[in-house]
């Protein structure tokens, strides 16, 4: 039972202190005040800023909406008027087409006929098909035909012949000097348009007007399917930039066409500097102006749409010029709550201390006593001291806390010991992990190259092991004309996954060494492991035996990943296989046998689990398809076998970074001379 209550002599201690805390409340509380008034501008200042980039941020989205939509409206106008000059000069084309098939007509005479371009005679192309110049009441029809308007769409027609015609009572280059006919036969347009459907040529100069024009080409065929010639449209680049200017937003500042080739065609408000351009095929932002960038589907030309960008910073301003306003207004009210709450404390801390000082002179110097010295032993347990007891008998709560240390020590002392154990112990299975792993080691082939005498064949294996091991590859010659190769991946992890891998390389090579053939050596294993295996442990495996004389390989799949099979000339390949069992899983199971015939300069690439399922920070997957598309390209490179298993190596190193490797990854790369 406690004899006295310390909540007694706690009491007297408080009163005995407070009139001196009641000060240093005041100090303090002042000093409160004005952090959290520095808090509070903090915090305003931070929120006005967080939340003028959010406005800032959704209003730059709603503009780039904007500007997609305004894009696709405006890109779908402009490529409806090429699309429609296109369909009036395929309707002039079709129309010479049934006119041709028509068949030859001798009683055209020269005067009913259009002019001739050079190279071509009267004789020539007389009667070569029916009532040609019945074509100028196809071209005269034609919705926006004007032959008197030079910048409105002028239609006429070439042939393979050298008939030149338009809508027109005269030629279509009646503004030439007689005689002076251009051989349309040798322009670009004509030239381009034969065995396609259309052509759109760039910006050129007319030879009769003097125009910048861009022409649209179809060509047109006789009933056999032969080329007879081309219809042909131009449109000056005056009248499509009056029909841009007549459709542009007001919220567009410039608008750029560019052909297929990158070359600027069209640029009719004047932006200063096309060349530093930046279009993407969404909305991009550079300087003071937003972007559009869309491929007309008519032609396959570019039209860049070019937006400025103040109206959207002017918004955020006023935004954020709104809300520091606000908070100024908020953090007057709170600084003046602050400071009424402050007085009011100080006066009530004030009175208590007068209070206190009447009530609180008589301290005990017996509480004081036993407090010191429970402090100066915990400092000693504190600092390791695990073998020290607290004597102190108070019959309080004091020493009920001193009999709490003095057990809650014995209970660390305890503790203490059994990690020194467990650490030692730790210590001891990673020792017995890392001999268990050098003997693994040990028994791979290491030495490269592993048989400098043997022409027929080349090979590099590598490993990068982890922490949990099972992982192995062997190659050997059976005899002077075979070679064996394994490898191998034990599941699990720590020394029992080790030690297996061990012992199933170990048994493969034996059995190999009698002469068997793989699916029996696998078949032998397979019993041996499964009548032994008492810890659920399985191991895939795929063993191929290669006659170097003949190039034939008889191989089989134990629940191994497929290797990849590269013929000469072609890309690396799955290796199909029929699946087998993995070994150790249980005794007697068949083991299919495959074979595979290898020729001059094929290769063969092996693997474990542990390419192919690395993963990123991410939790991507080093994929078989990565991974088969990286083999190609690093062959590509003609570089040496070890070249191609390093590199791959690396890339997976690169790959998962920040993560870790969790598995060995193992890798076997074979190439077969003949």
């Amino acid at each position: 039972m406690r004899e006295k209550s310390i909540r007694q002599r706690l009491l007297r201690t408080i009163l005995g202190v407070a009139f001196s805390l009641a000060f240093v409340i005041g100090a303090v509380s002042a000093s409160q005040m004005y952090s959290q008034r520095r808090n509070i501008n903090d915090f305003n200042q931070k929120a006005v800023e967080r939340l003028s980039s959010e406005v800032d941020d959704r209003l730059q989205e709603m503009n780039r909406q904007v500007a997609r939509d305004i894009s696709a409206s405006f890109s779908e106008r402009i490529n409806q008027n090429f699309r429609e000059m296109r369909e009036n000069v395929e309707a002039v084309a079709n129309m010479l087409g049934v006119l041709y098939s028509y068949g030859p007509d001798p009683s055209v005479q020269p005067d009913q006929m259009a002019g001739l371009m050079p190279g071509a005679t009267w004789d020539g192309v007389l009667g070569e098909f029916s009532a040609i110049r019945d074509i100028r009441d196809v071209i005269r029809a034609i919705p926006g035909y004007d032959p008197e308007n030079l910048d409105a769409l002028d239609l006429y027609i070439a042939t393979e012949s050298g008939i030149c015609l338009d809508g027109t009572d005269g030629a279509a280059f009646a503004g030439l000097p007689e005689g002076g006919y251009p051989d349309l036969r040798q322009s670009l347009w004509y030239r381009s348009v034969k065995g396609k459907p259309y052509y759109w040529a760039s910006i050129f100069t007319g030879s009769a007007t003097g125009k910048e024009k861009i022409t649209c080409a179809v060509p047109f065929y006789d009933s056999s399917g032969r080329f007879k010639g081309a219809a042909a449209g131009d449109i000056t680049k005056n009248h499509i930039q009056d029909t841009v200017l007549q459709v542009i937003n007001a919220q567009i500042d410039y608008i750029l066409l560019f052909n297929e080739t990158g070359e600027l065609m069209l640029n009719p408000n004047g932006y200063p500097d096309v060349s530093g351009l930046e279009m993407t095929d969404d909305v991009a932002v550079q300087g003071d102006y937003m972007i559009t960038s869309t491929v007309l589907e008519e032609n396959g030309w570019r039209l860049c749409l070019i937006f400025q960008q103040e109206a959207v910073r002017d918004a955020s301003r006023f935004v954020a010029a709104s809300i520091e306003e606000n908070g100024r207004e908020v953090s007057g009210l709170m600084s003046d709550s602050i400071r009424r709450s402050l007085l009011l404390f100080m006066g009530i801390s004030l009175i208590a201390a007068v209070c206190a000082t009447v009530v609180g002179n008589g301290v005990s110097h017996t509480l004081v006593r036993p407090i010191r010295k429970l402090m100066e032993e915990v400092r000693a347990i504190g600092s390791g001291r695990l073998d020290r007891r607290i004597e102190i008998h108070t019959g309080d709560e004091i020493g009920e806390l001193a009999d709490s240390f003095n057990d809650m020590t014995a209970e660390l002392r305890e503790y203490m010991e059994n990690v020194q154990r467990m650490t030692a112990e730790r210590e001891r299975m990673a020792g017995e992990f890392d001999i268990a792993r050098e003997i693994q080691m040990n028994l791979l082939p290491r030495h490269f190259p592993a048989f400098p005498d043997r022409r027929e064949f080349d090979l590099y294996a590598d490993i990068r092991v982890s922490g949990k091991g099972g992982s192995f590859y062997d190659f050997f010659l059976i005899d002077q004309r075979r070679l064996c190769l394994v490898i191998g991946e034990a599941s699990g992890s720590g020394i029992p996954t080790t030690m297996m891998g061990v012992i199933a390389m170990t048994h493969i090579k034996n059995y190999a060494k009698l002469g068997y053939s793989p699916s029996r050596i696998l078949a032998e294993t397979n019993n041996r492991l499964a009548g032994q295996n008492r810890g659920a442990l399985t191991v895939s495996v795929f063993l191929g035996i290669l006659n170097l004389r003949t190039g034939l390989m008889e191989y089989v799949n134990g629940g191994h990943e497929e290797p990849f099979w590269k013929a000469s000339g072609q890309d690396f390949m799955p290796l199909k296989s029929r699946p087998c069992f993995a070994l150790a899983s249980m005794e007697n199971v068949p083991y299919w046998q495959q074979e595979l015939q290898l020729v001059q300069g094929d290769m063969l690439f092996l693997y474990t689990g542990g390419v192919v399922r690395a993963e990123d920070i991410k939790g991507n997957v080093y994929t078989e398809t990565y991974l088969k598309q990286y083999l190609d390209e690093l062959v590509k490179r003609e570089i040496s076998l070890k070249g191609i298993v390093d590199g791959l190596q690396n890339d997976l190193e690169r790959f998962s970074e920040g993560r870790g490797q969790e598995l060995d990854r193992t890798m076997v790369l074979l190439r077969y001379f003949g």
